[in-house]
């Protein structure tokens, strides 16, 4: 989906304001709001924007759900088999973009981006439903894949934010979380069509980062 910098801009803004307020509203017990300290708060002058935690998985016709795990346990960076960026323990990070694409090369060190398929087959991924879980919760759900597909006029023209999509609200997660799963579920079987060789999945949160301090 294409965005101008003005819609870019704002989504920034409110991440940063989100984590940087002194308190935030709750229910509590009785499911009344109320003010509360900010728990995730983060002094500005730590806070990096636009930041990004990556994922990414081999795309291949063996599954029709893939889940990229974001968690402190997820996959660390790997040289040469991917471009992964996790989240250190006791930071916290504030989520106001998702972004999906194609990665094609089988050495993530020159592996090229991509907001769309090679082939018509690898096609097949934007038909499907996109979805995040944290803890017990999917918080995020019924996200229509096609919303990452963006083809330029020419195909070797890239864009840095072809293939995302803005959220809200924005959401906070932290190096503590133990499940924080990323899913992608194809809406039919892909078992019979032929993937291009050497293709990952990368799915990237932008967002803002705030590290832990001591």
């Amino acid at each position: 989906m294409k965005y101008d910098q003005s819609a870019i801009r704002e989504a920034e803004r409110r991440a940063f304001e989100l984590l940087t307020l002194s308190t935030m509203q709750e229910k509590d017990s009785n499911g009344n709001l109320c003010e509360v300290k900010n728990r995730y708060w983060v002094d500005p002058i730590d806070i990096t924007m636009p930041a990004l935690l990556s994922q990414e998985l081999a795309w291949t016709n063996a599954n029709t759900e893939l889940e990229f795990n974001f968690s402190i346990n997820g996959p660390q960076q790997a040289p040469g088999v991917n471009n992964n960026v996790v989240i250190p323990q006791n930071a916290v990070y504030a989520i106001y973009g998702l972004r999906v694409r194609f990665g094609d090369g089988a050495n993530a060190a020159n592996r090229i981006y991509r907001s769309f398929g090679l082939t018509p087959n690898d096609d097949a991924l934007y038909n499907s439903i996109h979805s995040m879980k944290f803890e017990q919760s999917d918080l995020i759900d019924k996200i229509d894949g096609q919303s990452f597909h963006d083809t330029p006029d020419v195909a070797t023209a890239t864009n840095m934010l072809d293939g995302m999509l803005l959220i809200n609200p924005v959401r906070f997660i932290t190096g503590k979380l133990g499940t924080f799963l990323y899913k992608i579920r194809m809406l039919n079987p892909i078992n019979a069509l032929v993937m291009s060789a050497n293709a990952t999945v990368k799915v990237d949160l932008r967002g803002a980062f705030g590290p832990a301090k001591a």
